[in-house]
């Protein structure tokens, strides 16, 4: 049996392009990261007769894992001045201002994620003659959790970085933030935030350990 719990904070990543879910004004504080791990395994060996035996062990590993900051979304729109979102996220969610030569505001995906893996395997071994031959099947399920998808841009993304006719006619990003005509904004619905996944995988496999002669053997499977 292992077990693993530990609380992490790190601070936001201040130079981050594109995707990043650990991207936070430094403003705003650390983000907090707290993981939990578990896992059990156990084996049995039993011998059927000389010739024969068989080993079966089942491991069970559980993951969980967050990503949050201290951060009321409702309550940052509001003293922003940003309307218009139909759906503001419940959890910490900033909208991700970009500014060429300035450190985006936001683009922290918060999220809880727990994924669970069952595995079950058993092998057996026959000694005839001069072969060993071992025979076996692997049989997993795997699940995964994952909430808030797409949260980093249910706030909105805006990008001043005169793009834009507009912005090449203001001729200047930070004038564009502050009369605020972005060049490029994105905004996601999320109708249901959480993802579910599940899926099974399996496997087997059959060899022989031909012992031809004293000083050849010959190993022979397919998986």
């Amino acid at each position: 049996f292992t077990w693993k719990d530990r609380s992490v904070s790190t601070a936001p990543e201040a130079n981050c392009t594109g995707f990043c879910g650990t991207s936070l004004s430094p403003l705003l504080g650390g983000i907090s990261q707290p993981e939990q791990d578990r896992g059990l395994t156990v084996a049995y060996n039993y011998t059927i007769d000389p010739h024969l035996i068989n080993e079966f062990r089942a491991g069970y590993n559980a993951t969980r894992t967050a990503l949050t900051a201290d951060v009321n979304s409702v309550s940052l729109l509001n003293q922003i001045g940003i309307t218009g979102i139909p759906d503001p996220a419940t959890v910490p969610t900033v909208p991700d201002v970009q500014i060429v030569g300035l450190q985006r505001t936001g683009g922290l995906n918060s999220t809880h994620q727990q994924s669970k893996v069952i595995q079950l395997l058993d092998d057996l071994t026959w000694i005839k003659g001069r072969n060993t031959f071992k025979f076996g099947g692997d049989v997993r399920r795997l699940t995964d959790h994952d909430e808030n998808v797409f949260g980093n841009y249910r706030a909105g993304q805006y990008t001043f970085n005169g793009s834009s006719d507009l912005g090449l006619t203001v001729g200047d990003p930070y004038t564009q933030f502050l009369l605020g005509y972005p060049d490029a904004s994105v905004l996601a619905q999320v109708t249901n935030p959480a993802m579910n996944g599940l899926g099974y995988s399996y496997a087997g496999f059959a060899q022989d350990d031909w012992k031809v002669t004293p000083y050849l053997t010959l190993n022979i499977g397919f998986r």
